[in-house]
């Protein structure tokens, strides 16, 4: 098991009162995994991917990754998961203006200290199908390309889970089709697991469980 959330629940306190954001959520994540976490905007969806991720801790319950609980550990050690261990792809890309789709790959395998960095990012964007494209900048490609270079540069640590926030969300419909055929066949072949936080059904149908959110809370959980 590489994650888990056990009786986790979030809330602010605002003007002395209590703002419930998620309450009592439970589930688990296993390598290879594919999971959807799924609701309509404001059910707490992009809240309980920053406790998943370590960016943000519980006001009660634990988030466990790889049997750590992430709230016991200082910034360092998260920033060394997140770095190391955790890809991201987020809807509007985050990539680097000023670098090329090469270097933005070769970004996080840097900051992790890997050898032969170039040449594994170079493969990488092959396996995305933009080699032709590694020396040029986001502002010279098209969003399907910025985002695939996002999930290049995401898998490039091959890490055990990568989140991925409405991956498709800036994107026309037969090019978020080609994403996520991308990022199930990434999925498969890396035995990375790949969390999903969408409100689209017809995406999350496609992972092999999946969490409905509304209003905080988990309505359901299904398998397929």
């Amino acid at each position: 098991m590489i994650l888990e959330c056990r009786n986790v629940s979030k809330s602010y306190t605002r003007n002395q009162d209590k703002l419930p954001i998620l309450e009592d959520i439970n589930f688990c994540i296993y390598e290879g995994d594919s999971l959807s976490i799924v609701g309509p905007s404001g059910s707490g969806k992009t809240t309980l991917l920053a406790l998943c991720a370590g960016l943000d801790d519980p006001t009660t319950g634990e988030v466990y990754f790889d049997g750590h609980v992430l709230a016991q550990l200082n910034e360092r050690e998260r920033s060394r998961i997140r770095n190391q261990r955790i890809g991201f792809i987020f809807q509007s890309f985050h990539l680097i203006p000023s670098l090329t789709a090469l270097e933005n790959v070769m970004v996080p395998m840097e900051i992790a200290g890997a050898i032969d960095v170039a040449t594994r990012a170079m493969e990488w964007l092959d396996r995305v199908g933009l080699a032709e494209r590694s020396t040029h900048l986001p502002s010279q490609m098209s969003g399907g390309e910025q985002q695939r270079v996002a999930i290049a540069r995401a898998f490039a640590n091959t890490p055990p889970i990568l989140f991925a926030d409405e991956p498709t969300g800036n994107l026309d419909d037969t090019t978020s089709h080609r994403i996520e055929d991308l990022l199930f066949q990434l999925n498969r072949e890396s035995g990375t697991a790949l969390v999903l936080v969408t409100h689209d059904l017809t995406l999350a149908a496609r992972t092999s469980r999946s969490v409905q959110l509304s209003g905080g809370r988990m309505l359901e959980r299904t398998a397929t």
